[in-house]
């Protein structure tokens, strides 16, 4: 191997697994050497991911090209290779935005990856932890309870060493006393305890909201889990070590016990994942990201946020049916038995209940002018509304953040809006965007 080829080894990334990782942008092509995808059976593609449509790929020339799809995050394609789906637009708050979306579940895929650590706990990454929690128990039983050996030191029959010095300090009125020491097996150990109280902090969270969607069987298998624990001393308060630090305590043969540990050290100190980072010390399964769905479940929920002292207001999701959302019928009159459809827009504003804008969330780089048919579906979801204003909401890729009005169609205003989402300042950036609509309102 030349040097040339030992510096290239060296800038190579590699995930937990030892896969090599490539990286790319969602939507976009990613050149991988054929000889890494390509084995004598043929395409070597794990059949769960290639069933899944993460990915396509086709030849070019002496290389295999993977067009990645619209879910962000480290994907395994085989035992060699990994794909690190990035978005492509500029994103330098992910997790806030997963943290007010909090309505959004992540998908996870059943391979294990590394990550890192960040402050904030996203509601949907709670779950994606406390999932990842019970799955780790679970095989934990089969490694079983962490069991250390701790000195007891006994007065009366003799067990182990007789400790002299404590025997004779021990008798009384010359009586003889033996006092001995010896070493037992315990499962009262650090790593056990903290497992069990992330267990019991998760219990009480969900405990309080059943309603909420899987709640209820999340609820159900950490009441399992912590039966597996009910021997071990509950405590109210602990304060974990860092990880690598108690990582490195534990035996090197027993992964699901490092897993619970480092996952149960996370959710104690409310912290969160860095999901876009390949390394770290907490291992878990694979989590994909469909942006769509994060963006427009964060502009709906900034804006309900933004708009909540103006007490006439309501921001109501367009997918959902009435009372709690705004979906309705597409046509005023149907003239056709085949049918009517709904008219879905991602976010309606009504004040006094009556529809007043319709915001339609687009999840990509918009320069210039919309795509027609971005403006058709807003028009027609205005139209359908009887609201006189529509926005289309992109999220910003030069870092700006502005509103502008396009054209009209009869007495309905089609606006063009950005939200930067790379911002250093993101709650200034929420407040910006509430206070654009807010002005629209008021026009």
């Amino acid at each position: 191997m030349t040097l040339a080829d030992l510096t290239l080894e060296a800038q190579l990334r590699h995930d937990g697994a030892g896969r090599q990782v490539f990286s790319g942008l969602e939507h976009g092509e990613i050149d991988i050497p054929a000889h890494l995808l390509i084995t004598s059976n043929g395409i070597d593609i794990y059949d769960d991911i290639a069933g899944r449509g993460l990915l396509s790929i086709r030849g070019k020339g002496s290389k295999l090209i993977l067009q990645a799809g619209n879910a962000i995050g480290l994907i395994p394609i085989n035992d060699r290779v990994a794909l690190e789906v990035n978005s492509r637009v500029p994103i330098a708050n992910l997790e806030r935005l997963l943290c007010l979306a909090s309505g959004y579940t992540p998908a996870t895929i059943d391979y294990l990856r590394d990550y890192g650590e960040v402050e904030d706990a996203a509601r949907p990454i709670l779950d994606f932890l406390t999932d990842a929690l019970v799955a780790a128990v679970d095989t934990l039983r089969i490694e079983g309870l962490h069991k250390e050996y701790r000195r007891v030191i006994r007065q009366g029959s003799p067990s182990g060493r007789i400790l002299p010095y404590q025997s004779a300090k021990a008798g009384r009125r010359g009586q003889l006393t033996a006092v001995s020491s010896h070493f037992e097996r315990t499962t009262d150990t650090a790593a056990n305890r903290q497992i069990n109280a992330a267990l019991q902090l998760l219990h009480g969270t969900y405990a309080g909201s059943v309603s909420r969607k899987n709640n209820f069987k999340r609820l159900n298998q950490l009441t399992t889990a912590l039966a597996y624990f009910r021997q071990i001393p509950s405590e109210r308060r602990i304060i974990p070590d860092p990880i690598g630090a108690q990582l490195a305590r534990l035996p090197d043969a027993r992964p699901a016990l490092s897993r619970c540990v480092a996952l149960s050290s996370i959710i104690i100190r409310s912290a969160g994942l860095e999901i876009r980072n390949s390394t770290g010390p907490v291992i878990a399964n694979g989590l994909l990201i469909q942006m769509e769905d994060v963006f427009e479940q964060y502009v709906r929920e900034i804006l309900r946020q933004g708009l909540s002292a103006t007490g006439s207001y309501s921001v109501l999701d367009g997918n959902l049916n009435p009372p709690s959302g705004a979906s309705g019928s597409l046509f005023h009159h149907v003239l056709s038995k085949l049918g009517d459809s709904r008219s879905t827009p991602d976010t309606v504003i009504c004040y006094e209940n009556t529809p007043a804008i319709v915001i339609e969330t687009k999840y990509k780089v918009c320069k210039g002018l919309p795509a027609r048919e971005d403006m058709n579906q807003a028009l027609m979801y205005g139209f359908s509304h009887k609201a006189s204003k529509v926005v289309l909401t992109f999220p910003s890729y030069d870092d700006t953040q502005d509103i502008q009005a396009i054209g009209r169609v009869d007495n309905v205003t089609l606006y063009k809006s950005t939200i930067d989402l790379n911002n250093i300042n993101p709650k200034h950036v929420e407040d910006k965007f509430s206070d654009q609509i807010k002005d629209l309102m008021s026009d």
